[in-house]
């Protein structure tokens, strides 16, 4: 009776030179489902001179970031979950180009983690010890994952550019 492997595969999986990457429902776990948590953090800086009132808030797949001066005029970007726009000193939002939009869509989907939940509208398949993810309407990105913790660690965009993810920190169990 045959093997499902070719025999020079058997080696190589039992000495690990293999790698497969985590099941999904795997990742969203160790990740604790931050499609599920709104997240917002400010922070004052100076910059040149000029103070600025700095924010993030994320909730699933959708961002706004802002950069306000004392003044009052602020300008950032806001992702809908869809759609990339830019937004301007009186809060008039301007879309952003399709290649970056496209681009933003899947690095949304891998930074929430939303790639590895049941139901996500994209394409995902195994790359190596990670995987090849396009949202939908999106660019494909791959995501490698750190071995230890199953989360990302460095997301390769189709253009050549590169993300490598900060040590995970737990907010609210995600």
């Amino acid at each position: 009776m045959g093997s499902a492997f070719p025999r020079s595969v058997v080696p190589l999986l039992a000495a690990g030179l293999i790698a497969f990457p985590p099941p999904l429902d795997r990742i969203a776990a160790a990740g604790g489902h931050p499609e599920r948590v709104a997240f917002r953090a400010s922070a004052t800086i100076e910059r040149d001179g000029i103070r600025y009132r700095i924010s993030d808030e994320r909730a699933g797949e959708q961002r706004l970031e802002q950069a306000c001066e004392d003044g009052g005029v602020c300008d950032g970007t806001w992702f809908d979950g869809d759609r990339l726009f830019t937004l301007g000193i009186n809060g008039d939002r301007f879309p952003a180009g399709e290649a970056l939009t496209q681009t933003t869509r899947t690095l949304e989907a891998i930074r929430s983690l939303r790639f590895a939940e049941p139901g996500f509208a994209g394409a995902v398949r195994a790359d190596g010890a990670g995987y090849a993810v396009r949202a939908r309407g999106g660019s494909e990105a791959v995501v490698t994952l750190d071995a230890a913790t199953d989360l990302p660690n460095a997301v390769r965009t189709g253009d050549g550019g590169a993300i490598v993810f900060a040590a995970p920190a737990r907010f609210e169990g995600a």
